[in-house]
């Protein structure tokens, strides 16, 4: 009996098969473990990253945005330190870093110090140590900040002094420059041997005189009840009532009866200018009656007959004359 070809290919091929299948997939599963280990290792192994500083503009506090950048710049590779350091710096000062040419040559601690002396207003060394010498504690300001403005007038006064000689020559202007009462009184009596422990010392009065200030505060005031009833105003006696009526000086008050100008005839009609006569029912006293007549300022074609305080026109009176 012939031998079929096919068979035997099959035959020889599947007990391998299976092999391959499981050979394939045992190849990946150590693939996707040993790249997953490999990247836990490099995930544990890298550096936790630094936030960087913000925007660097003209007028801005350079000290503190210098020591800021350079902790953010060590983490960046040297090839791009110049680039990261670029965007740092925004507007007119970017503009002058890049026309300076600060930042051609490699990013060194120098590179900083260049960069100051191209954004910041550098005074001369003498004119910082004049600040530093008249600085003193200004009313109402914080030890703390006398403390840090002195160190970063050091700096600019003494640039080649080390930082030990800086600190011993802060120390004395504290000693020298402290306003506040209770502060200055201790350091007086206990001069303290260092910067930081005349800050300690001086955070621990701080505290305690606020302590002190809290617990000698007034008492609130207590609120009295106020009533609501308006108060009574006090009686005044009316000292116009009771004067004489004066028809050609001022009108008459409202209780003397009929107000002066209004003037009425027989008829009821609207008199004329020689037919006026005004009537008031008071009679004063110190007219005389032998007196004929009294002109009216007000009326000057009008006469003012004594007795009944009649004002009649002119002509009445030259036919009543004897």
């Amino acid at each position: 009996m012939p031998r079929n070809p096919k068979s035997d290919a099959e035959k020889h091929e599947s007990p391998q098969h299976p092999t391959s299948f499981f050979g394939v997939l045992m190849q990946r599963i150590l693939t996707l473990l040993s790249s997953d280990i490999h990247s836990e290792i490099v995930r544990t192994e890298s550096t936790p990253s630094v936030p960087p500083p913000g925007k660097f503009h003209i007028g801005d506090d350079f000290h503190r945005w210098a020591r800021a950048a350079q902790d953010s710049i060590e983490l960046v590779p040297p090839s791009d330190r110049r680039i990261v350091l670029l965007s740092l710096i925004e507007g007119e000062a970017n503009d002058i870093v890049r026309d300076e040419g600060v930042l051609d040559a490699p990013i060194t601690p120098e590179t900083f110090q260049r960069l100051r002396d191209c954004l910041t207003d550098r005074l001369h060394a003498a004119e910082f140590a004049h600040q530093f010498q008249t600085r003193i504690q200004f009313p109402g300001e914080r030890l703390t900040s006398f403390f840090r403005a002195l160190r970063r007038l050091a700096v600019g006064a003494f640039p080649d002094n080390e930082s030990i000689d800086r600190d011993a020559k802060v120390l004395t202007q504290i000693l020298v420059g402290t306003r506040d009462p209770l502060v200055r009184r201790h350091f007086l009596l206990n001069p303290p041997p260092t910067v930081a422990a005349a800050l300690d010392t001086a955070r621990r009065l701080e505290q305690g005189e606020a302590v002190l200030s809290r617990d000698q505060l007034p008492e609130a005031p207590t609120i009295a009840l106020v009533s609501s009833r308006r108060p009574q105003r006090p009686f005044r006696p009316r000292y116009n009532q009771g004067r004489l009526w004066y028809p050609w000086c001022q009108p008459p008050p409202p209780h003397l009866g009929r107000r002066p100008g209004i003037a009425t005839t027989a008829s009821g009609s609207e008199p004329t200018h020689e037919h006026v006569a005004i009537t008031a029912p008071v009679s004063p006293p110190f007219l005389s009656v032998r007196a004929t007549h009294l002109c009216c300022p007000r009326f000057p074609s009008l006469i003012l007959m004594p007795g009944t305080l009649q004002l009649l026109p002119a002509s009445t009176l030259e036919q009543r004359a004897p």
